[in-house]
């Protein structure tokens, strides 16, 4: 922009015109560096975007999701910024962190798999042991530095449960400041660039060599009923792209007395894919037992919403529920359509309500 502003430094008008907007726009280079003014950087790009931090980016829980975005220099032909995450406070404060490595750490990213309360002391990075809860716990930012810029690829693995809170809106903030010929921190701090990601409900990602019937096995369920839930997938279902976003069926509104035997029945589905498909009703206690109509539930709260694929490629298992253990629960295993059904005392059931 600038080499047209003097191209067409001849033509009056426009090339006032040309140089408010530069000005403007805070994008005035000197030896290739965007200079942003006040001596604080600001944001002059995401990725090959415009800034426009209005983006949501859609994900799942377990899921890897990138946003890249880049801040220029505070001054004309400054040395390049650097980049750090930002907590914000309640105060409106920005309080720098580090973040975690991330992409290249399995054991991290096992750790986004487990709920909080349930992470091992190593989960928490030393510099954040005062907020173990955090977000940035599961949020890793890369950065690289060129004259006036800085580039940074911001990371998280959606953290497990995390779409049941908030509309499985989550938040992650970074801020760059002036570094000096030595690369330290000097000046004032940008604005927070704050970037919302979504965990989409009864969704998952495709990982590295993953297939549909691989997914399916993964969530006690069959290949054509993840394809029957999933419209947008056109193409030839084995030649999906690693990352993208599956649904695993629908919302289900719970409803006054509701049990998860009933449920099951209502779907053509088992219990046990409820508890796969729902993993934190788990941990919760038992209602009922053998016998009682609400054996192998829980408390279920009317209006909140579970997960459930209904069974529309596949016979009904009715009354012979596959049922198993928790701990097979918590290792997807077990509730395939093709497991041996276990009889559920059926004559406890509320049949009038299931085929309501």
């Amino acid at each position: 922009l600038r080499a047209g502003c003097l191209a067409g430094r001849g033509m009056v008008g426009l090339n006032a015109l040309c140089w408010a907007l530069l000005i403007l726009g805070g994008a005035l280079v000197g030896d290739g560096a965007p200079a942003c003014g006040g001596g604080r950087p600001c944001v002059v790009g995401k990725g090959t975007s415009s800034y426009d931090n209005a983006e949501v980016y859609q994900t799942a829980v377990g899921c890897l999701r990138t946003a890249p975005v880049q801040f220029g220099s505070g001054f004309d032909g400054g040395s390049p910024p650097g980049m750090s995450l930002c907590e914000l406070l309640a105060s409106g404060e920005c309080r720098l962190r580090e973040g975690v490595q991330l992409t290249n750490s399995p054991a991290q990213q096992a750790c986004c798999s487990q709920r909080v309360q349930d992470r091992a002391p190593s989960c928490v990075p030393a510099s954040q042991r005062d907020i173990p809860q955090s977000v940035l716990n599961c949020v890793e930012l890369k950065t690289e530095q060129t004259p006036g810029h800085v580039s940074g690829n911001l990371t998280l693995m959606v953290p497990f449960l995390s779409d049941l809170a908030n509309n499985g809106n989550l938040e992650v903030c970074v801020v760059a400041y002036q570094t000096d010929a030595h690369g330290n921190a000097t000046g004032p701090l940008s604005l927070p660039y704050c970037i919302t990601f979504e965990a989409q409900r009864c969704s998952t990602c495709l990982q590295e060599g993953q297939s549909l019937v691989m997914l399916a096995k993964a969530f006690g369920t069959h290949w054509t009923q993840i394809y029957s839930a999933n419209p947008a997938i056109t193409s030839n279902p084995d030649a999906l792209v690693v990352g993208q976003l599956v649904r695993l069926g629908l919302q289900y509104t719970l409803q006054e007395g509701d049990t998860l035997i009933s449920i099951a029945l209502k779907f053509g589905v088992s219990v046990n894919q409820l508890y796969v498909w729902n993993q934190h009703l788990a941990p919760l206690p038992d209602l009922g037992g053998p016998g009682d109509k609400a054996y192998l539930s829980r408390d279920l709260q009317v209006d909140t919403d579970l997960c459930v694929l209904p069974k529309t490629c596949l016979n009904s298992f009715g009354g012979r529920q596959p049922v198993y253990n928790l701990d097979e629960i918590s290792t997807m295993h077990g509730g395939s359509w093709v497991d041996t059904p276990q009889v559920v005392p059926t004559e406890t059931i509320d049949w009038e309500q299931v085929n309501a």
